[in-house]
């Protein structure tokens, strides 16, 4: 168009009065801002019967509107608009490319047909082309008032100007039907869905680039060919008689079916087909619509197996573990027979989980649930209920012995080392069974049972199973209590640490004190540390226990030295989970800062067993921790096992013997472990302290056997802050 044209075109629109019909707020507000910077009046309805009344009311020189509205939709407007005003240009918006849409909108004649979202360009050059259009008509309108004689043979000048008219006007009705032609043209080539026109006897006349780029086949490959070369045998001849049926008797059919690319490979689709018929009924064409639905079958098989399996190990979840437990209920009911759901919980998984990582810990996890998938019947149901918990259901049963049988061979095949991450671990099992009927006769009280039963090996010594008696559920409720309770004692300020001396056998002076953690709860009572300290290990609540102990005791510590007394060590505990994390060096800094205790006066005790789990990391966490200075013990000796290659790495200045060795000396074999230990400390010019000291003749044995020092009751029991600063005043002399 020329230059002048587009100023027409615009001076046009710049008069022009537009409805725009649109039912969401912020697309109807949004358009509204551009089509107010081009036209002289916009009027805005929200629904197509708000539409046609506005129509009615202000005779709008153009009508833009959305198809799926509520109340009245965007065609049935369009068509009550046309029988009122049939040379109206109007403009239809969707976000909808089916074939059905456009070829109404063929059919009713529409301007343009643009898709969302809005390209903006496209809609302003739509509306020039309206603005076209309406001047046109404007000027037909001029001929017929100027010539009313028009019809008239006589006046042959004037017909012949009428006839222009007429022409002009015939000519935008073709470029009308060209338009449309090339709407439909547009929308058949740009759909995102596969699209086939077949004749009457069903040979394809046409197909679109989605169709191609879907099945693999080109546009001059099956032209002229039977849609049957897409068929995957999948499905029988009643599927296709009952298809074809259904679409001559409706003229429509639609559902899911599995047909075949070129390549062989099977896929589903959603498929729609629509007969096309002429004016006596005739079938002029078929039109197939469909699209490749793989994508959306994968994500809902996903979806359902999230939601009746465990993604990590494959195993049922809690969900589908309940429904597979009570339709077995009722089948041993039916048959009259015993069922038997054994609860396995990991020992101590929570302390490899966090010293090695989640990632350590889920492989650890899909380990254990192969082991139990290999051990176990396939008829038998196995599940993860979350964490380290695993539940195997065990049908049929006719005896205990059956079960005692499978509960060995889970823990023994459980107890086997594994490799992780470049470590060789053994993570043993706890497990507790409940047998129905006698311990329940549905899934929640059944796993109620196993699970108070699996607490009961835990506290037995763990890696071992326990069948349900009714006495766990009170012993399960009180640990239950327990752990409560012990979640609010830190914040509730209800701990206190005791001392218990350490004394120089050859002197007989208070050298040290050990800081033993006390909890009197006010809702329970005094707890003895027996009970709550492997509850707040297994919680992970020993972390933050563990760290207000070392907090305590170096305060209590540097304050007694501040006050004037003598300066002695003060031994705290470390837990295996506290030792376990990367901030402990920071956590001790901290502690001995916020004190200001020096660092030689800290001795920290570990048991053996935990340092001989990851010898190489215990030697780097070691050294780390003397940097800062402290002293650091190894409680326990002899109760686990030590390798002297690796003893003599460890950056320890102390070997503490347990006091099972020393209850029942000299009377025992024991002396000869003790003494032995007392030789292998000074040969590798460690310190050795005796615990559990309670008598003159141990005392008497340790001093012949050069055991440089003691604790325990021959001299003192553990005692309270203010006992314990007594007997510093009493008993010891300032260190010179």
């Amino acid at each position: 168009m020329n230059s002048h044209g587009d100023q027409d075109d615009q001076a046009q629109l710049r008069s022009l009065t537009v409805l725009y019909v649109e039912d969401e707020d912020e697309i109807r507000e949004e358009l509204a801002v551009f089509l107010r910077r081009r036209v002289a009046t916009v009027h805005l309805a929200a629904n197509g019967q708000a539409g046609l009344d506005a129509f009615t009311q202000y005779q709008p020189d153009l009508v833009i509107t959305d198809i799926r509205m509520p109340v009245m939709n965007g065609f049935e407007m369009a068509e009550r608009i046309r029988a009122m005003s049939p040379a109206i240009p109007i403009i239809i918006t969707t976000a909808f490319e089916e074939t059905s849409y456009f070829q109404k909108a063929i059919d009713l004649g529409v301007d343009k047909y643009v898709t969302k979202p809005l390209n903006l360009d496209i809609l302003a050059a739509a509306l020039r082309k309206c603005a076209r259009l309406i001047r046109a008509e404007a000027a037909l309108r001029e001929v017929d008032e100027r010539y009313p004689l028009l019809y008239q043979p006589s006046h042959s000048a004037i017909s012949a100007a009428v006839a222009d008219g007429r022409a002009v006007k015939a000519r935008d009705l073709s470029e009308r039907a060209e338009h449309a032609l090339q709407l439909a043209a547009r929308v058949f080539e740009s759909s995102g869905e596969a699209i086939v026109i077949t004749d009457p006897d069903n040979l394809i006349l046409s197909v679109n680039r989605a169709f191609s780029k879907l099945t693999g086949y080109s546009r001059d490959e099956v032209i002229g060919r039977d849609p049957r070369l897409l068929k995957s045998d999948r499905h029988d001849q009643a599927f296709y008689q009952e298809l074809w049926e259904s679409l001559l008797g409706t003229g429509h059919w639609q559902g899911e079916i599995w047909n075949r690319r070129k390549n062989g490979e099977v896929y589903p689709e959603w498929l729609s087909i629509t007969v096309v018929r002429d004016t006596q009924g005739e079938v002029l064409n078929y039109i197939a619509i469909f699209a490749d639905i793989s994508e959306i079958k994968a994500a809902m098989q996903q979806i359902e197996f999230l939601a009746h399996y465990d993604p990590l190990t494959r195993l049922a979840n809690r969900r589908l573990l309940e429904q597979r437990v009570e339709q077995l209920i009722a089948l041993a009911a039916r048959n009259k027979e015993q069922l038997a759901l054994l609860f396995i919980d990991l020992d101590r998984f929570k302390v490899v989980n966090d010293s090695l990582g989640h990632a350590a810990g889920d492989v650890i996890l899909e380990t254990v649930a192969q082991r139990l998938r290999a051990t176990m019947r396939e008829v038998d149901c196995l599940a993860r209920l979350g964490g380290d918990e695993f539940v195997c259901v065990l049908h049929g049963v006719i005896e205990p012995p059956d079960v005692h049988a499978a509960a060995r061979r889970l823990i023994a095949v459980l107890d086997e080392p594994l490799q992780v991450a470049g470590h060789t671990l053994t993570v043993t099992s706890s497990i507790g069974i409940s047998l129905y009927p006698g311990d329940g006769v549905d899934y929640e009280t059944l796993l109620k049972n196993a699970d108070a039963a699996m607490y009961s090996a835990k506290k037995a010594g763990r890696d071992r199973f326990a069948f349900f008696c009714e006495s766990m559920n009170v012993s399960m409720a009180r640990e239950r209590e327990i752990e409560s309770a012990l979640r609010r004692a830190l914040s509730l300020n209800e701990f206190v640490l005791h001392y218990q001396p350490q004394v120089a056998i050859g002197s007989g002076r208070i050298i040290g004190m050990e800081a033993l953690l006390r909890w009197n709860s006010a809702q329970l009572g005094p707890i003895a540390p027996g009970t709550f300290i492997p509850l707040a290990e297994e919680t992970g609540l020993i972390v933050a226990i563990g760290e207000w102990v070392l907090r305590e005791a170096c305060r209590q510590n540097a304050q007694w030295q501040r006050a004037g007394l003598p300066a002695v060590v003060v031994a705290v505990n470390l837990s295996a989970l506290q030792f376990r994390q990367s901030n402990l060096p920071e956590t001790v800094r901290a502690a001995l800062q916020a004190s200001g205790l020096a660092a030689r006066w800290l001795e920290l005790e570990l048991t053996e067993s935990l340092i001989m789990q990851d010898a190489e990391y215990t030697i780097a966490s070691l050294r780390a921790l003397k940097e800062i200075g402290t002293t650091l013990a190894i409680d326990d000796f002899g109760t686990g096992y030590s390798s002297l290659a690796y003893l003599k790495r460890f950056a320890i200045d102390k070997l503490k013997i347990d006091q099972s060795f020393i209850r029942d000396i000299p009377d025992d074999d024991d002396d000869k472990i003790v003494t032995a230990i007392i030789g292998l400390a000074h040969a590798l010019n460690l310190k050795v302290i005796a615990e559990g000291v309670e008598t003159d003749g141990q005392l008497a044995f340790l001093r012949e056997r050069h055991c440089d020092e003691m604790q325990g009751y021959l001299y003192s029991r553990p005692l309270p802050a203010a006992a314990m600063e007594e007997l510093l005043k009493a008993c010891c002399s300032p260190v010179q």
